[in-house]
């Protein structure tokens, strides 16, 4: 399974980029509510918060992992709407669809889910590689470049030779 800083990070990328008045109608829908105040109540902030977080247009990934686990619902389904999968009894009866998955199932789903996290942050870290090596490239010319603009040309690049004369007479 995920682990719960992972899971954090991974639900943070993803409301990023999903609709996030879908996702406020589904966690209402998945947490059996009605209004935004009770919906406060099932994640255990205030409704302020909640009204903020629809004004900012930005629901913080921990209330969809928390209405997911708290009502055994798809966090794929709160925040993509994609195919509704309920395990517990969040909904009143005949607004959920029982998929019939295992224990085994529910497992390599959230494993397949890591590992699709992992794969993102690899190419992050991998871009974030690239971008040090090219600056390390553009670091190299400009001390090459700053070392030949303070050597004048002329200048011996070997240090002088001292003479083997004895100084006592």
């Amino acid at each position: 399974m995920l682990s719960e800083s992972c899971l954090h990070i991974f639900a943070g990328l993803l409301v990023e980029n999903a609709k996030t008045s879908a996702i406020f109608e589904r966690l209402i829908l998945a947490s059996n509510v009605k209004t935004d105040a009770a919906l406060a109540q099932a994640i255990g902030v205030t409704p302020q918060s909640v009204s903020d977080a629809r004004k900012k247009s930005k629901v913080p990934p921990a209330w969809a992992i928390e209405i997911a686990k708290k009502y055994q619902v798809s966090l794929d389904w709160i925040l993509f709407g994609k195919e509704v999968e309920f395990f517990g009894s969040g909904l009143a009866a005949g607004q959920a669809r029982s998929t019939g998955r295992g224990e085994l199932e529910i497992r390599i789903a959230g494993l397949e889910a890591e590992n699709a996290a992992l794969k993102e942050a690899l190419v992050a870290k991998q871009e974030a590689l690239n971008a040090y090596k090219e600056l390390l490239k553009i670091t190299r010319a400009n001390i090459l470049e700053t070392f030949e603009q303070v050597e004048p040309a002329g200048t011996p690049t070997s240090a002088p030779q001292c003479s083997s004369t004895n100084p006592t007479k």
